[in-house]
């Protein structure tokens, strides 16, 4: 073999295994990424009055459709009885008598028109006093009018509010009169439980997270620097493996990559990829330690 080849090959194998060593016994175009695991696609469920807990109809990882019901609770005193005022029709029953007197108001002043026509074309009344009361019932009537587009207004706006009530409600019956105590937290689509925090005499304050209800759909986050970044193609396979599941592996797929880093500066720029985990038919919580590799 002549000198120059083997020369060659010699420093081709020193470089191989000084980058063999230096990457901890793993090939050097070999990339081992480590990061967690995280739901592609979720909602929050959130208590939009405040109360606490009575019971809790669902376990973390269960399957839900939409509109089954995760939770129930009680309503407290002060948004009971906000909910009681704002579905009270005080104003609109108020309205409706003073269009109730306008029209006998009216009835009354377009009978005096008449009257006072028979009595102008016989010449017993004044043109002028005709002209004074047929002035007054157009008022009354453009009076009529407005009351009534305002009660129109004020009859869609309580539908509307008590529409809304019964939505937060959990789509339980609601009227003025009847203001339910208990609410109904109901899953928003289906999915799986993929967090809970939530339990039985559990004090609720407005709008908390009680549960997030996801799709089965889950990714590997890892967050990388530039030197890696640039060695990464959408499209790009590896091996995942997940924490709480041992050594079983799945196949995952590289995401579009971000175009632009998350932090400032050139030192500290990092990268968030995504990798879809295919074939992963058990449910994990989000956070879970996940390991990716990647030969490449």
């Amino acid at each position: 073999m002549p000198l120059r080849t083997t020369t060659i090959r010699l420093v081709l194998g020193c470089l191989f295994w000084a980058a063999f060593a230096a990457s901890g016994g793993r090939p050097a175009w070999g990339m081992e990424l480590e990061g967690s695991l995280v739901h592609a696609w979720s909602l929050e469920v959130r208590n939009p009055y405040a109360g606490t807990c009575e019971e809790v109809r669902v376990r973390l990882g269960d399957a839900v459709k939409a509109g089954d019901v995760l939770a129930v609770y009680r309503l407290d005193d002060q948004d009971h009885d906000a909910i009681r005022q704002a579905l009270r029709p005080g104003k609109l029953h108020a309205r409706r008598e003073e269009l109730r007197l306008l029209d006998v108001q009216s009835q009354e002043a377009a009978a005096r028109v008449e009257r006072l026509e028979d009595a102008v074309r016989v010449g017993v009344e004044s043109r002028a006093r005709l002209e004074r009361e047929a002035s007054g019932l157009d008022m009354l009537d453009r009076q009529r009018a407005a009351l009534r587009e305002e009660i129109r207004e004020l009859s869609e706006n309580l539908a509307e509010e008590r529409a809304r009530v019964r939505r937060e409600l959990g789509d339980v019956p609601v009227s003025s009169e009847n203001v339910p105590w208990e609410a109904l937290l109901r899953a928003p689509a289906d999915g799986l439980v993929s967090d809970l925090k939530l339990g039985p005499r559990m004090e609720m304050v407005k709008n908390k997270l009680c549960f997030s209800v996801a799709r089965p759909i889950f990714h590997a986050e890892c967050r990388i620097g530039p030197d890696r970044y640039v060695r990464l193609t959408a499209g790009d396979t590896g091996r995942v493996t997940i924490q709480s599941l041992g050594d079983r592996e799945f196949e995952g797929v590289l995401l579009p990559l971000p175009l632009t880093a998350e932090d400032k500066g050139p030192a500290a720029a990092s990268y968030l990829v995504h990798f879809l985990i295919k074939d992963l038919d058990l449910f994990v919580s989000e956070g879970v330690r996940v390991k990716v590799v990647l030969d490449k």
